[in-house]
């Protein structure tokens, strides 16, 4: 057992075990969707289709997808030199659409939709939004809010 041990905390067990974590790490990293590093140009073009296909649109839900896809190819020809995303690029991207256009509309940050907030407010009950981490009021929706509190909480 001491044998093992004193094998366990040489320097090269020691350099062999932080190399497999780092290998580890980077095949980990490695192994985020293709889509996440078109993330900021999806969010605009899924924000684009939402203003360029109207609420009644005959199945918007496809023409929105066509459109913010579109958009993102665009994009994606412009930085790649004029090359076509592949097969399996085009799938990945097709993803990260439409799980940044759930995200955005869950978060209440598209143009027609709302945030459960802006629904309380509209029922006329006040909503205060603290702020991350330090429990401060940022916002207060509803009718005749209060002002925002000063000093420390």
């Amino acid at each position: 057992m001491q044998t093992l041990w004193n094998i366990m905390n040489s320097p090269v067990a020691i350099a062999a075990i932080a190399a497999a974590a780092v290998f580890a790490l980077n095949w980990l990293y490695g192994r985020k969707p293709a889509w996440k590093k078109w993330e900021g140009t999806i969010v605009a073009a899924v924000r684009y289709a939402e203003k360029a296909v109207p609420d009644d649109a005959q199945d918007k839900a496809v023409a929105r997808l066509d459109a913010a896809l579109r958009y993102v190819l665009r994009v994606h020809r412009q930085m790649a030199g004029g090359e076509t995303p592949t097969a399996a690029e085009l799938q990945s991207l097709r993803e990260g659409i439409e799980l940044t256009h759930l995200e955005l509309e869950a978060a209440g940050l598209l143009g027609g939709t709302k945030s459960a907030v802006e629904i309380e407010a509209d029922a006329g009950q006040p909503v205060a939004i603290p702020a991350p981490g330090d429990g401060q009021v940022v916002r207060v929706y509803g009718p005749n809010p209060a002002p925002p509190p000063t000093g420390p909480p």
